[in-house]
């Protein structure tokens, strides 16, 4: 299942779905959530949303989240689905207002070694966005996760919960180009310096995309039992 956290009408499931078959997509802001997440893998996506005043929705997905970790089912949250999954899993103060916020792209650096990132170089650049991150600090968050990769600005960029199938990445592999560099003009406007520099920079990340999910489809095979979400 891809948990689509858009605000908008068009969502972001497209940039999700063509990496599996047979995948349900719930529009989290739009639709009625059902009573428990009775799937084998769920991908939970950006949104404009904020956890730091999270709407009812999100309240209630992190419950549906929660509960479906707790029954065994594998997770993957992207920025802010890693946030919801961090807070679903250790409570309100797992997640923080980013002490430096990041947009634009930036290079990452893996830190541990792990499924997810099997055949991913051990620093690669993507595009990020956000506001809120994932508290590095908080203590239950630190004993019951390994840090997978991090950025000068931001010290949890991927993490995994140790020895279970959930995992979050702050960074949007995901995201289309042309997505990426609208978010980017949206914030300061076409002709904006900080735009016109951030935008030299710009770069699609389609391998990177590929090989994170196929990864998980493979860990929920190994998880779950089924092929499912496999093509």
């Amino acid at each position: 299942m891809i948990v689509d956290c858009y605000l908008d009408e068009i969502g972001g499931a497209r940039n999700v779905a063509p990496h599996f078959q047979n995948v349900s997509v719930l529009r989290a802001a739009h639709d009625e959530l059902p009573e428990t997440l009775d799937v084998d893998g769920i991908i939970i996506t950006g949104s404009a949303a904020s956890l730091m005043e999270p709407p009812s929705w999100a309240e209630l997905l992190v419950q549906r989240v929660a509960e479906a970790a707790e029954r065994g089912v594998a997770v993957l949250g992207l920025c802010f689905g890693h946030q919801l999954l961090a807070r679903a899993l250790f409570g309100p103060e797992a997640v923080r207002r980013a002490p430096q916020p990041e947009l634009g792209w930036i290079e990452i650096e893996r830190c541990e070694e792990d499924t997810l990132f099997l055949g991913i170089d051990r620093n690669f650049t993507c595009f990020v966005s956000h506001k809120d991150e994932v508290n590095p600090d908080h203590s239950d968050f630190r004993k019951a996760t390994r840090i997978l990769a991090g950025s000068p600005s931001c010290s949890v960029e991927a993490f995994r919960v140790l020895e279970r199938p959930l995992w979050g990445v702050q960074f949007h592999a995901e995201m289309q180009l042309e997505e990426s560099r609208e978010l980017v003009i949206s914030r300061f406007g076409a002709g904006d310096p900080e735009a016109v520099e951030l935008l030299e920079h710009a770069m699609a990340t389609p391998e990177l995309v590929d090989k994170l999910m196929l990864n998980f489809r493979q860990q929920v095979e190994r998880w779950m039992g089924t092929r499912s979400l496999l093509e």
